[in-house]
C-alpha cells in the first residue's frame, strides 16, 4: 500500500486541498470571501495541475499528461463553482466558456481515442494480445473481443 502511495501522493493531497477549501468556504463569513475566489481558481487551474504533472511526470506520456491536465483544470472550475458561495463569484461566471471549450476539445480526444480503438479491434486478425500491447489491461481487451464478436454477429444477421 505504501509503496502504491508513493507513485499516487496526488490524490491524498487533492482530496485534502478540496476539503481545506470546502471547510473554509463553509466556515468565513460571505463578506470575507471577496479574494478567496481567487485563490480558488488559483489552486485549482495551477498548483493542482502542477502537482499533478510533478507526480505523474515519470509515468506518463508528455501528450498523455498534458490532456489529463486539461481535464483536470475543467473538473477545477466546475467544483470551483460548487465550493465558492455564489453571491462571492465574480470571476468564476466568466470562466464558464473555458471549461465548455476544454470540455469540447476533451470529447474530440475521446472520439479521436475510440475511432482509432474501433479500427484496431474491427480488424478480422485482432487478438487480445495486440490490445494488451495497445495498453488496455488484459480482462477489458479480452471483453472488448466478446463486444465485437457481438456486434459483428448482429451486422451479420441484418446483412441476411
Amino acid at each position: 500500500m505504501t509503496e502504491r502511495l508513493k507513485e499516487n501522493w496526488f490524490w491524498p493531497v487533492a482530496l485534502s486541498s478540496g476539503v481545506i477549501v470546502w471547510l473554509l468556504t463553509n466556515t468565513l463569513p460571505p463578506q470575507d470571501l471577496g479574494y478567496w475566489e481567487l485563490v480558488v481558481l488559483f489552486d485549482v487551474l495551477f498548483t493542482l495541475p502542477l502537482l499533478f504533472a510533478l507526480c505523474y511526470r515519470r509515468t506518463l506520456t508528455s501528450k498523455n499528461l498534458i490532456i489529463r491536465i486539461i481535464a483536470l483544470q475543467c473538473l477545477g472550475i466546475w467544483l470551483a463553482t460548487k465550493l465558492v458561495p455564489i453571491e462571492s463569484q465574480m470571476v468564476l461566471p466568466q470562466l464558464a466558456w473555458l471549461r465548455y471549450a476544454g470540455l469540447a476539445v476533451l470529447v474530440l480526444i475521446e472520439v479521436r481515442i475510440m475511432v482509432a480503438l474501433f479500427k484496431i479491434l474491427f480488424k478480422p486478425d485482432t487478438g487480445s494480445k495486440q490490445l494488451e500491447d495497445v495498453g488496455m489491461p488484459p480482462f477489458l481487451a479480452k471483453l472488448a473481443l466478446l463486444e465485437v464478436r457481438f456486434w459483428r454477429w448482429v451486422f451479420s444477421v441484418f446483412k441476411r
